[in-house]
């Protein structure tokens, strides 16, 4: 998945936009922040392929462990 095929949101954050998984986490924007607000499953998704492309799938980074014998 690439990052523009992320489900996004950018505006003015009111306090009100969103419902808070965690009251700690919005505790740190302000009224008149400007906010960029990410769908949480896409932007996972697009994390787990970041992860990939950067470490190489787990399946394929543990045979390479094996092979090299550091497991």
């Amino acid at each position: 998945m690439r990052m523009k095929d992320v489900r996004q949101y950018a505006g003015i954050f009111t306090g009100k936009m969103v419902k808070p998984m965690d009251i700690e986490g919005i505790s740190k924007f302000k009224k008149g922040d400007k906010v960029v607000v990410f769908h949480l499953q896409d932007y996972l998704k697009f994390l787990d392929t970041l992860d990939n492309v950067m470490h190489g799938a787990e399946d394929e980074t543990d045979e390479i462990t094996h092979q090299m014998g550091m497991d």
